[in-house]
Parts: structure tokens; C-alpha cells; sequence
């Protein structure tokens, strides 16, 4: 969860301390490394390479090519489990990150993921220092007095002996927890970890990575995380959306891709964690059908097999006051919602 969100943190941080490059967009596969590789200025101090993976023996041909010196792993969850077939796996497949980097490089890698032991053997074997980032005190990198503020949240970022006070103008512990990873990165460095904190006041989410605007008018609050989704990512935002003041919350919910025989159940997961934030949910594409089924009727909005078809549902039942997350994988076209939403022009009151 975050891979480009952090990514996209830790380029506010490190242009604080100096030239960096950083992958445009999502630009993470075997075509978007190397163009990232190949366009990188001389003059650059920094170099933030993203790395992503779908199915096994991805990472290290592109780890090996990066060559990092530091790396990140921002998670361990369900996504892709279709085609990796079990958590273990994930792990050891997103390992290989650590595996590339040189003796005496950093990895950091949350504290509470799956994969602790896989971690620390890669770590091991590159002879690297391995560094824990979370909540847990004991950690290398923990954050505490996480608090949330209008639009955003403050916390602060504890990196070794030193302690730095962050503000994010973006809500959600989700949100905190990267931009602590990013801190941690500049601590690997050796930077000036003060000055990188202060930059990440300037840091807005991406469009469909958690931004916030008003609509109708001004009279709806619209939480725009289009772009992606697993299922740790929606619990995340669907724990900002109960946070966002609004006299009723809707959550507007499309496909996880790429979960082949665990879908159902882990869309029907979600169900407990929607009905919970959410005074209304909406729900797009067949594997969501699960997740609509298992709601109680009074929080069932709609279902529909395609975006296009639920945005005019959705538009219809937004109220003045309403606050309305929209999230999906990208294949389930969730942008079409958001293309409809911000074409609202009034609603109905309350």
C-alpha cells in the first residue's frame, strides 16, 4: 500500500536537501524503470526509482538495475495474491529488493508486515542493515501523537535518538505511516531529516491517491482514491472517510483485481469495515457483488456491473452535507464516477 504515494513524499523531502529525480506517475514495470534510469540528470543528488511487481521473478532483474542504496518496502498484503498464491510468497518476491542492495545499504520495511523473517534473511545476505518503520516504539522509525487536523493530520516521526514534528495537509494514519517511510529513507542518507520534515507540509495527494476537494458547489466533500486499490488500502480510506465531518458518509467501492480464488472472500471482508465508516455504500464490478451482499440492507446504495452505470445512482443519491470516497483498481474505471461527480452542480438538501 503507497508504493507511489511515497515515492511521490519522498521527492518533496529529498528536493528539500537537494536535485532529485524521481519515476513519473506509476512508472514501476520493466518499461518504466529504465525510462526512469534513462532520464535521470547528471546533476541529480537523488534517485527515486519505484518497483512493482504482479507476478514472481519481477523484482530483481529491475532491483539489480536500480542498484539502490537504499530500499523500501512499503507492504505485504493480498493484492496480486491471484497470482502469487500466498502471502509468503509476496514477501519473498518483494525481498528481492533488499537482496540488490550493497553491503552496508538500508532497507526499511513495516513493522507489522508479513514477511519478517523472509526480510531479515535478505537483509543477511546482503550484509544491509535492516530497519523497521511503524508504530511500534521499538522501532527504528515509529511515529506516535498522531493527531487528526482539518484536511490533514500531525504526528511525530521518531527516527533513532532523534525526533522530528510533522504536518501532513493529507488525512489518514495510512498517509502518516509513508510519509514517516520517507523520513526514514533521508535518516539512511544521513540528511537533514528536520528540514525534510517541514518540506512535507507542501505535499498534496496525487489526483486519485486521496484528494480532497468540495463539489456541488462546495456543498459535497469528495475523497478521490480512483487510481488503485487492494484491500488494506480500502479499510485505510475507508477509516478517513468515518474521520471527514459530513452529515452522512458514502463510499462508493469498485473491483480488486487480481485476487483469482481468494476474491470473494476478501471482498465480502470488507463488508464489516464499509458498513462501519459508511451510512451508504455503492458498490461496481462483479467481485464487489460479494462485498454489496454481505452489507445490511440499510447500508446497501446500489450495485452495477460497470461504473458508467452506477455514476447516475450515486450522483442521484448525494445529499448537501454528504462526504463521498470513490476507490477501485484502476480496471474498474472508478475515474468515470469522479468524471461524474465533479460535473455536479447542485444536489438536493438533506
Amino acid at each position: 500500500m503507497g508504493k507511489t504515494t511515497t515515492k511521490d513524499m519522498l521527492r518533496v523531502a529529498l528536493s528539500a536537501l537537494g536535485p532529485t529525480h524521481a519515476a513519473v506517475a506509476s512508472y514501476n514495470n520493466h518499461w518504466g524503470v529504465p525510462l526512469t534510469l534513462a532520464r535521470l540528470p547528471r546533476d541529480a543528488a537523488y534517485c527515486i526509482s519505484e518497483i512493482g511487481m504482479n507476478h514472481p521473478g519481477e523484482i530483481l532483474p529491475l532491483a539489480r538495475m536500480v542498484r539502490p542504496d537504499v530500499a523500501v518496502i512499503t507492504t505485504i498484503g493480498s493484492a496480486h495474491l491471484g497470482h502469487m498464491g500466498s502471502l509468503d510468497a509476496i514477501a519473498q518476491e518483494k525481498a528481492e529488493i533488499i537482496t540488490a542492495l550493497p553491503a552496508g545499504g538500508t532497507a526499511i520495511v513495516p513493522d507489522d508486515a508479513h514477511g519478517q523473517t523472509i526480510f531479515h534473511a535478505a537483509a543477511q545476505k546482503a550484509h544491509a542493515t535492516l530497519w523497521l518503520s511503524g508504530l511500534n516504539p521499538d522501532s527504528f522509525a515509529h511515529l506516535d501523537t498522531l493527531n487528526a487536523v482539518e484536511g490533514g493530520s500531525t504526528f511525530t516521526a521518531h527516527l533513532g535518538q532523534s525526533s522530528v514534528p510533522v504536518r501532513l495537509e493529507a488525512p489518514g494514519a495510512h498517509l502518516a505511516r509513508n510519509a514517516l517511510t520517507a523520513l526514514a529513507v533521508c535518516a539512511a542518507f544521513g540528511a537533514d531529516v528536520a528540514r525534510a520534515a517541514a518540506a512535507l507540509a507542501s505535499f498534496r495527494p496525487g489526483k486519485g491517491r486521496g484528494a480532497l476537494a468540495t463539489i456541488a458547489g462546495g456543498d459535497i466533500t469528495l475523497l478521490d482514491e480512483s487510481y488503485n486499490a487492494s484491500a488494506a488500502s480500502i479499510r485505510a480510506t475507508l477509516d478517513v472517510l468515518r474521520l471527514l465531518p459530513a452529515s452522512r458518509h458514502i463510499a462508493v467501492l469498485g473491483d480488486i483485481r487480481e485476487l483469482g480464488e481468494f476474491s470473494t472472500a476478501e471482498h465480502a471482508a470488507l463488508a464489516q469495515p464499509a458498513a462501519a465508516s459508511a451510512d451508504l455504500v455503492f458498490c461496481c464490478g462483479p467481485h464487489m457483488k460479494s462485498l454489496f451482499d454481505a452489507l445490511p440492507d440499510a447500508k446497501q446504495g446500489a450495485w452495477a456491473d460497470n461504473a458508467a452505470t452506477l455514476a447516475p445512482l450515486v450522483c442521484a443519491a448525494l445529499r448537501k452535507g454528504d462526504a463521498v470516497l470513490v476507490k477501485g483498481s484502476l480496471g474498474s474505471r472508478m475515474r468515470d464516477v469522479i468524471a461524474a461527480l465533479t460535473t455536479l452542480s447542485a444536489v438536493e438538501p438533506a
